[in-house]
């Protein structure tokens, strides 16, 4: 009697790929009479007890389950791996925006820092008195100039008015 396993593996196939129908999978899975250990300590085929059909049927269906079960597990750990690894791609795009972002920043304060300097060096005229024209304080001035922070928009427009 054959059960799914071809005559020259020495080991059992049980797998839900193989063609073999799920009835002759099952007493192999039970007990392998063609493995080796089997052979050698004289367990035969008669030794394998007859499956009644509920038997059979019973052996399918908690073979199915675990099929499922399995492949369902499989799939969760796939969609976990693939949101993990577009996490890491959200995160990877956020830092190479905010580095870009960073960059253009410091790209135009360097230019109202110029500006800046420039106006003051034309006009010879102190952070004071170019506050006092932009309607801000010294030491905001000072801050635009050392390139701590930006100026607003609002006053930005009114630098590049005085040019």
């Amino acid at each position: 009697m054959n059960y799914g396993i071809p005559n020259d593996c020495p080991q059992p196939i049980i797998a839900p790929s193989t063609s073999v129908p799920l009835c002759e999978r099952i007493r192999p899975a039970w007990l392998c009479i063609d493995s080796p250990e089997h052979c050698r300590s004289g367990i035969s085929e008669k030794d394998i007890p007859e499956l009644s059909e509920a038997e059979i049927a019973e052996a399918e269906a908690e073979e199915l389950r675990r099929e499922t079960a399995e492949a369902i597990r499989k799939e969760i750990d796939r969609d976990k791996r693939d949101e993990e690894a577009a996490q890491r791609r959200r995160e990877y795009q956020n830092a190479r925006y905010e580095i870009s972002r960073k960059r253009q920043r410091e790209k135009h304060c360097e230019k109202i820092v110029e500006i800046l300097h420039g106006i003051r060096d034309k006009r010879r005229i102190s952070r004071r008195s170019l506050a006092k024209e932009l309607d801000c304080s010294a030491q905001s001035i000072a801050n635009w100039e050392c390139g701590r922070f930006a100026p607003s928009l609002k006053i930005q427009a009114r630098i590049l008015a005085m040019q």
